[in-house]
C-alpha cells in the first residue's frame, strides 16, 4: 500500500515527484556510477518507518520498484542514575516499559540498553533499586544521555 506522506530520495540525488500510486524519481544519467547501481531510500519519519532498495538502472527504459518500509528499532538509550545528592546509584535496574531486556548501572551509575525504538522516539524508562522509589521517566531514544535522579524511600 503506497504511503502518501513518505519521503523518497536516492544515493545519487535527483528529484522525487509524487505521482498517482507512488513516486517518480528522476536523476541525471551523469550522476550514475559506472556500475549503474543506485540505492533508493524511503521513509515516513512520523511513524518511524524506513526502507531502501538497491537497483541497477537499465540503459533505456524506466523501471518500477517497491520499497517495503519497516519500523526503525536500532536506537540505544544511555544515561546516568544518581541520588538526590548527585552520587551515582550503583546496581539500579533500568528497563524500557513494554520491551524485553534491561541494564544494571555500573560503578559510575551509567547504563546503556537497546531501546527497540527509532532515534528520537519517546520511550518510558523504569528505574528501580532496593531502598529507592521506583521511577518511570520518558526519554527520547538515541538523543543523548538521560539523567535520572532516584529518591530514597521514606522510612
Amino acid at each position: 500500500m503506497p504511503i502518501e506522506d513518505a519521503q523518497v530520495w536516492s544515493s545519487v540525488g535527483g528529484e522525487a515527484k509524487k505521482v498517482a500510486g507512488g513516486w517518480e524519481l528522476e536523476f541525471p544519467i551523469s550522476k550514475l556510477p559506472q556500475d549503474r547501481k543506485v540505492t533508493i531510500y524511503a521513509a515516513q519519519k512520523s511513524a518511524y518507518l524506513k526502507g531502501e532498495r538497491e537497483i541497477t538502472v537499465p540503459e533505456e527504459k524506466p523501471i518500477a520498484i517497491s520499497i517495503q518500509l519497516q519500523r526503525e528499532t536500532s536506537a540505544q538509550v544511555t544515561g546516568t542514575v544518581a541520588d538526590a545528592d548527585g552520587k551515582p546509584v550503583v546496581g539500579a535496574n533500568v528497563t524500557i516499559v513494554g520491551s524485553a531486556g534491561s541494564a544494571i548501572t555500573d560503578d559510575q551509575g551509567h547504563f546503556s540498553l537497546p531501546a527497540n525504538a527509532a532515534v528520537g522516539e519517546e520511550v518510558r524508562l523504569r528505574i528501580s533499586k532496593s531502598g529507592y522509589e521506583v521511577l518511570d521517566q520518558y526519554h527520547p531514544a538515541g538523543d543523548g544521555p538521560a539523567y535520572i535522579i532516584l529518591q530514597r524511600k521514606k522510612q
